[in-house]
């Protein structure tokens, strides 16, 4: 800790504008480390307050909590959680599956359409061509 001021749970919370039940949220969410020791001897130092402003300041900016939580593993130089994405698979052709997450904004979506149907359209034309030789 880099001085010896100690918050108890309430303090910190006060301390931050939030609750103390915000504070274990952010805490069980990976956004905040766990305090130091357990119990009634729990307590959080001046970088949990910092990180706890880090975190409201950029739910300000309107980053939802997985983004905070990936730049903070980004600063502290934690390696980022796996999640899994839920994906679309969409059929180019009998022998072709395009992948994508199903995440993807609808521009984006739209683009990879239209890339899949040009692919689809220029598969059958090549089948096609094979077929008369």
């Amino acid at each position: 800790m880099s001085n010896d001021v100690k918050y108890t749970l309430a303090e910190l919370a006060a301390a931050g504008g939030v609750t103390p039940r915000t504070v274990r949220f952010y805490i069980s969410k990976g956004l905040l480390p766990p305090p130091r020791a357990r119990g009634r001897g729990a307590f959080y130092g001046v970088e949990h307050l910092q990180r706890l402003r880090q975190i409201l300041q950029e739910k300000g900016e309107a980053l939802t909590l997985d983004q905070i939580r990936q730049q903070v593993e980004q600063t502290e130089g934690t390696p980022p959680r796996c999640v899994p994405a839920p994906w679309l698979l969409v059929q180019a052709a009998p022998d072709a599956v395009v992948m994508t997450r199903a995440d993807v904004s609808p521009w984006r979506r739209h683009l990879l359409d239209q890339a899949v149907q040009a692919f689809a359209v220029a598969t059958a034309v090549a089948d096609d061509e094979e077929k008369n030789r």
